[in-house]
């Protein structure tokens, strides 16, 4: 943060680059004492898909099928650091 706090200085970005970030590295300010949310500008669903032949039609069912088949299972991110990459690997059965 280089610019001083004076109500006048915003900064847009995403969960990513504004919450992620201070997660993997060492910054030189505190995100959580130093930025203020101010308004939401969108959001962004995040979606799970799989084969049509998967045998899960929800969200429950995909998780018991996981934690029986774990070697079986994979998972294609777009990004490495983003949502999509950090919420597979909170799961012990993805792989």
């Amino acid at each position: 943060m280089r610019a001083a706090a004076d109500g006048y200085t915003l900064s847009i970005g995403t969960s990513t680059t504004h919450m992620l970030t201070g997660g993997l590295y060492a910054l030189p300010f505190d995100l959580l004492r130093a930025l203020e949310p101010v308004i939401l500008i969108g959001s962004v669903p995040l979606l799970i898909v799989g084969r049509k032949d998967l045998p899960a039609d929800d969200l429950k069912q995909l998780i018991a099928w996981l934690k029986a088949n774990p070697d079986k299972a994979s998972v294609g991110i777009a990004g490495v650091g983003d949502q999509g990459g950090v919420i597979p690997g909170c799961h012990s059965g993805a792989r």
